[in-house]
């Protein structure tokens, strides 16, 4: 009995370790500046790279634009609702552009927050302090190293943690103008480079949609 009562407290303990050392990790995965009329879709993905769900009331994203050396107004990701782990959030400036150009709804609709030129400064916060970022702040990024002027930007798969200094080593970059060849809705997502094989689940927390983004050929 006794030993029996051991087994199970020391079972006990290490769950709660386990429990207690489980952390959401949220990264920026993917940046586009879309080719379609407009520019759209200006498109971001935020994946949970983690083994806990992400409380997405937790986070805000924020634009830098032309230079600016500093971020703009945070819009929330939302009021409340989780991201599981291993699941992405998609975001786009406008709800048609994302239905249109991926067959499924923007998680977000960020009109201004997202609404990038593929040389401004994007910025993902988490208690309202920076945790992620594409690009430099203080820096128009037209002729730099990340500039994704009608194009994209892929965080490669062997990144495990999100980085406030943008570092072109995490990242794959399309070069501009590459979207402007993907201009037709729905967007032939195949039409995407191979960069590590990653599928995206895009988890929709208002309609519980989740689909597959084999995008990557």
């Amino acid at each position: 009995m006794k030993k029996c009562f051991l087994a199970l407290g020391t079972a006990a303990v290490l769950a709660v370790a386990t429990s207690a050392s489980a952390a959401d990790v949220l990264i920026i995965r993917f940046v586009m500046d879309g080719g379609l009329s407009g520019g759209v879709p200006k498109t971001v993905v935020l994946e949970n790279i983690g083994d806990a769900p992400a409380n997405l009331a937790d986070y805000s994203i924020a634009l830098a634009a032309n230079g600016a050396a500093s971020f703009g107004t945070p819009t929330p990701l939302a009021a409340s609702g989780t991201l599981p782990p291993g699941y992405s959030f998609l975001i786009t400036t406008t709800a048609i552009s994302a239905t249109d150009a991926f067959g499924i709804p923007a998680d977000l609709v960020a009109a201004t927050a997202a609404n990038f030129n593929g040389n401004d400064t994007f910025g993902l916060f988490k208690s309202s302090v920076l945790t992620d970022i594409v690009g430099v702040l203080g820096v128009d990024g037209t002729g730099a190293p990340w500039e994704y002027l009608d194009g994209y930007m892929i965080r490669n798969a062997g990144v495990t943690a999100p980085n406030t200094t943008w570092t072109a080593g995490e990242w794959t970059l399309s070069g501009i103008d590459a979207t402007d060849a993907i201009n037709t809705a729905p967007l032939n997502l195949a039409a995407f480079n191979r960069v590590d094989g990653t599928i995206f689940k895009v988890n929709n927390s208002i309609t519980s949609d989740v689909q597959d983004w084999a995008m990557f050929d």
